[in-house]
């Protein structure tokens, strides 16, 4: 089967002087025009039905993407027919099974020798194979890099920060959610699919279903596609073409936005949803936003980085908002879910920023996610197409630009040991402190932390084998040597490591049950490198043993609930009933 396209050329004038004139007309900029549409076959950039031109510059690479709606197994080939002196194609993706992918370079030498000239025009027949009715062919601009681009007129969306939308802005924002949420879950495009994307409270036949990335190298960037893609399919329910997702800055607005707790009823407002904890107006502890943002922000390495802001402030926060935000399986269906995300995607950006990278290794990039588009139809994009955030044609409104190691070989230095024949340590509402006896080699190792210079080891304080009844209402916080009087929260800071939470917990189990429950222990590692150092620097001296104190981190209440709020913890702590094996100390290389 022949598909007849015309490809028109045309010279990328990019300046206006003469100067410049000279430059171009020694290195002329070609740009490839791909338009047509034969029988069956739709050749459609990012995943739109309607027939549009597609611009291409020599020398760019160009991705296909075979995908078939009507499950029939067939082979596709998009090859010019337009050869050069010696017989060979300017572009010739070869036969391409159903659902795979193929990467194709314009080739510009190629392209010359067949004749195509600045401002000229080549007709080339567009050669497919065995195309039956429903199927389309997906043509993906990418750069050199092999990151997708959004072609010559790609728009660049501004995704903000809440407090900063406009009325239009939050009333399509509402209108999306409200036209997802009243679809059915069968359809690929409704609410409640995209939060069975994320995670599903039981075992799911559909693949699609409960895929997030949690506690991996791969947290930060399959997320990234979910808000990519789920914000393709909001913007198409919403009818607005200029809808962003926004981001909840929590370290500067503690408080959940407004918008999503008032009006307090999903009939007028489908940004609320009933059942947090936060919607009474309570504040996220500072301890979690500041402190452990500046923690995490402090690592150099991407995966360190990762791990620590999951850990402090993603986690805890899922937890304290509460609600169905406490569990993976659920979280995905309360709508600040995506504003969370969004912020957390910004703080890669900002860590990007402070001069750090995004790994290389081959293994990391070529990673593949599979999604599903405003259409309906599955989509597959890799991490090295997910690096570049501007690529997928949107920025945050405060953004720098954005450009992976990975060592993992662990000492253990230190061990806690149960003094009874419970192998449990119970946790309580109340402080619990565990003293680690440190040997010679353990404190020669905490004694070369540098608050200045980030050294290849880093220091790991583990609690290992937690289990708990029910979900508590608050988060763990995770102390170094905290004074035995209570101290302010200023004061405090200076010991804090990191946070224990339940939210990524409730990702390892999978038999359906509504919680998760003693059956399935689990540990929690923090860095706390920074910690030590920051200790070091303030004087504190850390002899042969280290204390290691964990106690609640509540919300901080709304003026005249302290005590209500107290008390409900106090029971929630109760019916909790936390306990874990031991805590470690290691040297992580």
């Amino acid at each position: 089967m022949k598909i007849k396209s015309t490809i028109n050329l045309v010279p990328l004038i990019l300046f206006a002087t003469l100067f410049c004139e000279l430059a171009l007309a020694q290195t002329p900029e070609i740009v490839i025009n791909i338009t047509g549409r034969g029988t069956g076959a739709d050749y459609i950039e990012r995943g739109k039905t309607e027939e549009l031109p597609v611009n291409v510059t020599v020398g760019q690479t160009v991705r296909w993407t075979n995908m078939t709606s009507n499950g029939v197994t067939t082979s596709h080939t998009a090859s010019a027919r337009r050869r050069d002196s010696n017989n060979n194609r300017i572009f010739n993706t070869g036969e391409i099974e159903q659902d795979r992918i193929a990467d194709v370079l314009m080739d510009r030498e190629l392209f010359e020798q067949a004749g195509g000239q600045p401002g000229g025009q080549v007709e080339l027949d567009y050669i497919c194979t065995r195309h039956p009715s429903q199927m389309g062919s997906k043509i993906i601009l990418t750069d050199s890099d092999g990151r997708r681009i959004g072609g010559t007129n790609q728009v660049i969306r501004v995704r903000k920060e809440i407090s900063s939308l406009t009325a239009v802005e939050i009333a399509s924002l509402r209108r999306g959610i409200e036209v997802m949420k009243s679809r059915a879950v069968s359809n690929r495009t409704s609410w409640q699919y995209w939060a069975n994307i994320h995670g599903f409270p039981g075992l799911s036949s559909d693949p699609l279903w409960a895929q997030c990335e949690h506690s991996t190298l791969h947290f930060l960037t399959w997320h990234r596609a979910y808000l990519y893609y789920f914000e393709l399919v909001l913007r198409e329910a919403s009818g607005d073409p200029n809808l962003a997702l926004p981001y909840w800055d929590w370290t500067n607005h503690r408080s959940l936005p407004l918008i999503y707790r008032q009006p307090n009823n999903t009939s007028t407002n489908s940004l609320f949803q009933p059942g947090r904890t936060m919607n009474n107006g309570s504040m996220l502890p500072s301890l979690i936003v500041v402190n452990g943002l500046n923690s995490a922000m402090a690592n150099t390495r991407f995966l360190r980085f990762s791990r620590a802001l999951e850990n402090s402030p993603h986690d805890p926060i899922h937890g304290l908002v509460g609600g169905v935000m406490q569990r993976i399986a659920t979280s995905a269906g309360d709508p600040i879910f995506w504003a969370h995300h969004s912020n957390i995607d910004r703080l890669w950006n900002r860590w990007l920023a402070l001069g750090n990278t995004n790994p290389t290794d081959p293994s990391f990039l070529n990673r593949e996610f599979t999604f599903v588009g405003p259409d309906g139809r599955e989509t597959t994009i890799q991490v090295a197409q997910l690096l570049d955030h501007t690529a997928l044609g949107y920025r945050y409104d405060d953004d720098p630009v954005p450009p992976i190691r990975v060592v993992q070989e662990t000492d253990v230095l230190a061990t806690s040991t149960s003094m009874n024949d419970d192998p449990f340590t119970q946790l309580g509402y109340d402080p619990h402190t565990v003293s680690l006896d440190l040997p010679p080699a353990a404190t020669s190792v905490l004694d070369e932390v540098s608050p200045t210079i980030e050294t290849s080891d880093r220091i790991m304080i583990n609690v290992v084998g937690i289990q708990y009844d029910q979900m508590p209402s608050y988060v763990y916080g995770i102390f170094l040597e905290l004074p035995e009087e209570d101290i302010v929260d200023e004061r405090r800071q200076l010991h804090y490591a990191g946070a224990l939470s339940f939210f990524s917990a409730t990702h390892r189990h999978s038999d359906g049950d509504a919680d998760h429950t003693s059956s399935s222990p689990f540990d929690v590692s923090v860095d706390a490198t920074t910690a030590i150092a920051r200790l070091r620097a303030a004087g504190v001296e850390i002899g042969d043993h280290l204390d290691v104190t964990i106690r609640p981190i509540p919300l901080v209440p709304p003026p005249g609930q302290a005590d209500d709020l107290e008390q409900s913890n106090r029971a929630s702590a109760e019916a909790a009933n936390v306990r874990f094996q031991r805590i470690e100390i290691t040297r992580e290389r």
